[in-house]
């Protein structure tokens, strides 16, 4: 699925620090270490509910739906395991 916002993407890494590793760490600010797992895990969630809550939104398309619901489920994933399950993700690349 092609997107106006595909530029974006290809800026996540920056001085070998992806931008979600950042996003993830100012999530955790002012918190006890010892929750950081926890904060980082729910914080996964919460990308997940909000691709699940757009899932439709984008298009009537199978690829738009098919798309909403591989990011959820990265997120999903990520948040169980800490890196993402899919390399359209993890490359920072938008779904087809």
């Amino acid at each position: 699925m092609s997107s106006p916002n595909n530029d974006h993407y290809k800026k996540r890494i920056k001085d070998g620090i992806e931008t979600i590793n950042i996003c993830e760490r100012l999530m955790c600010n002012g918190i006890p270490e010892d929750l950081w797992d926890r904060v980082i895990r729910n914080f996964n969630i919460a990308q997940s509910f909000k691709y699940i809550d757009r899932f439709g939104a984008k298009g009537d398309t199978e690829g738009a739906f098919m798309c909403d619901l591989e990011k959820a489920e990265d997120y999903i994933y990520r948040a169980k395991t800490g890196k993402f399950k899919s390399a359209t993700i993890a490359k920072g690349e938008d779904c087809k």
